[in-house]
């Protein structure tokens, strides 16, 4: 069942209704008012609103209708779209793919169709492109109270597979003001509704997404990445929203789409005579916060387990392709709860030195960069499953009224996802254990020890059993505790050595990769490894610890060191470990060459650390 705009004589009779002019008053446009020339907006921005909708959905007859809703100011003049010379055909449509019931809630799977609503104004291209779902937001931010914001759960309606999460356009913080951004008449065709929610969930529009994608995996191909998530002036574009409301008479949501856009230029690609998408279009034609975040969820074993919970934020920045090795600026991330949740207490502000702690973890991809938080005095206090409220700002700092006006909230820009953390008191299951071992080095001669280097994460495993060459009888037994191991052998050969955790019993054994071992009388030339092996961000003035213990060969070795300054291998150490300061701003690509008595090997390829201002 498909719902049709702007072409239909009797649905143009409703956008009449439902506008008002600046006054108040319903504006019925005359022929004078007809013009080719789209007013974008008057606010100096790059946020654009494409459109804004009621939509009604009757669970009775399984049917939706969409309203459209002026707003003269900030959206493209709705006199071109029903007086316009050639009428511009279908701008949205509202696609009921299904509606499974529930007991108490029914399931609506819609797929949105967009087109541009401009299809012969190439400089009109939009990028970043979002329907956003707007309803209530039955959850309170604990830390900032204006957050409100919903997500699926029993009781609550909220779409279920959203692609990111944004506060623009909510009309709770959106309105008022000399320049309202809802100037349109409350009323039968209007909305009389005041959704509570301001963080609210989207779909992502560009052109060759499907409608089933995942957006991260998208944007995870390069070869997505060129256009910059255009929309360009031809384009048609469908997404699927899975919608779950909680069965009323008549269910409701506020649909806006909202779209990114800057003034173009056939001059900027360098050819004045053609127009180059994306290329005629700075990259502030982007948006300027974080046009994506995925936080990977995680698990906390209560009362047992007092580590920190780790997870990990994985964070989409068009700015990154202008940076190096795919990084960008943060201003701060933000950590919260809901603040009825008192089983679970966290209000994590990582800014300064708190955010350099958390550090990049690495790079997940050209546009996107992976951060590693640590939340180290938390709940939860009782088993369950938590949401977190994540917020990821940009720097420098841009708030919503600078982009906006004085209609918009005063707090600075940011993208948001909501995670969620499992809690329990049952002993984890053996995918829980994080069992890792480092050599160094591998080939040594007969009895020089080997360092390991043991991490065993997970509860009620106490022992690490060490296995000579797949022998059934262990050689060593030591606890799971014990993080330096230290194994010498007196035959010389090559060989596998096996390890395995275990618990109480023999309970949840669970084995390690094999190590590759070496015991020779003759020399092994080394092969050089370094840790952190991937790229590193790191605040000015701070230092970064190396660690050379994956580094092949016998020893005894000395390692020289690169630091990216210009100076050349400066440095010489026999410790596995060094600290260095980066004391200036810059990229600083970091060597490691290790030397023993019979050769010398460097990194293949450096490590490189971006020291920022942070």
């Amino acid at each position: 069942m498909k719902i049709q705009h702007v072409i239909v004589t009797a649905l143009i009779c409703t956008v009449l209704l439902a506008g008002c002019s600046r006054s108040g008053n319903p504006a019925i446009p005359d022929d004078s008012q007809v013009t080719n020339q789209v007013s974008i907006s008057d606010v100096d921005s790059t946020r654009v609103l494409w459109g804004i909708w009621d939509v009604y959905f009757d669970p009775d007859s399984k049917t939706m209708d969409a309203v459209p809703l002026r707003s003269v100011e900030y959206t493209l003049n709705v006199n071109y779209f029903v007086h316009a010379p050639e009428p511009l055909g279908d701008f949205i449509e509202f696609d009921i793919v299904e509606t499974p019931m529930g007991i108490d809630y029914v399931d609506v799977i819609v797929d949105v169709t967009l087109s541009h609503p401009l299809p012969g104004l190439k400089e009109y291209t939009g990028f970043d492109v979002r329907g956003i779902f707007i309803h209530d937001g039955f959850f309170e931010d604990n830390l900032n109270h204006s957050l409100r914001y919903s997500y699926m759960c029993d009781g609550v309606s909220a779409l279920m597979n959203p692609d990111g999460y944004t506060r623009w356009w909510n009309p709770v913080e959106f309105s008022g003001g000399t320049d309202p951004v809802f100037s349109y008449l409350p009323g039968k065709f209007g909305n009389d509704f005041m959704w509570t929610g301001t963080v609210n969930a989207f779909k992502y529009f560009q052109d060759n997404l499907d409608s089933t994608t995942d957006i991260e995996d998208f944007y995870s191909d390069e070869g997505n990445l060129p256009d910059r998530a255009a929309f360009t002036y031809l384009s048609t574009n469908t997404r699927r929203y899975e919608i779950r409301f909680f069965l009323a008479d008549f269910v409701r949501f506020q649909y806006v789409i909202d779209a990114s856009w800057i003034e173009s230029s056939t001059d900027y690609s360098g050819d004045p005579g053609e127009w180059d998408i994306p290329g005629d279009f700075p990259i502030d034609a982007n948006v300027t916060e974080p046009f994506l975040i995925n936080c990977s969820g995680a698990f906390h074993y209560w009362p047992f387990n007092y580590d920190p919970i780790k997870f990990d934020i994985e964070i989409f920045s068009w700015q990154a392709l202008s940076q190096p090795n795919g990084m960008f600026d943060i201003n701060r991330i933000t950590i919260t709860t809901p603040s009825w949740d008192e089983d679970f207490n966290t209000d994590t502000v990582l800014t300064g030195d708190a955010l350099d702690d958390a550090r990049m973890y690495y790079n997940a991809g050209p546009v996107s960069s992976v951060w590693r938080v640590e939340l180290n005095t938390v709940g939860p206090f009782a088993e369950g499953v938590y949401p977190l409220l994540v917020a990821v700002e940009p720097a420098p700092a841009v708030t919503y009224s600078d982009m906006a006006g004085d209609h918009a909230p005063v707090d600075n820009i940011a993208a948001y996802d909501v995670v969620f953390i499992d809690s329990t008191s049952t002993a984890p299951s053996m995918g829980y254990v994080e069992f890792t071992i480092r050599a160094f080095p591998t080939a040594v001669e007969p009895d020089v020890p080997i360092n390991f280097d043991v991490t065993v994460a997970g509860w009620w495993f106490e022992e690490v059993h060490w296995f000579w060459d797949l022998d059934d009888i262990p050689d060593l037994i030591t606890p799971a505790s014990q993080g330096q191991v230290d194994i010498a052998w007196q035959d010389v050969g090559a060989f596998d050595l096996e390890a395995m955790v275990t618990g109480d019993d023999g309970w949840g054994d669970v084995w390690h990769d094999p190590i590759p071992i070496t015991i020779s009388e003759n020399c092994v030339p080394p092969i050089a490894g370094i840790w952190p092996d991937f790229p590193w961000a790191l605040k000015v003035g701070k230092s970064l610890t190396f660690d050379a213990a994956s580094t092949q060969g016998t020893a005894p070795m000395t390692f020289d060191w690169d630091w990216g300054d210009g100076n050349g291998y400066s440095e010489t150490t026999s410790e596995l470990l060094i600290e260095h300061t980066f004391n200036d701003l810059g990229v600083f690509n970091v060597l490691v060459r290790a030397n023993n008595a019979c050769g010398s090997d460097e990194l293949d390829e450096p490590v490189t650390i971006t020291v920022k201002e942070f």
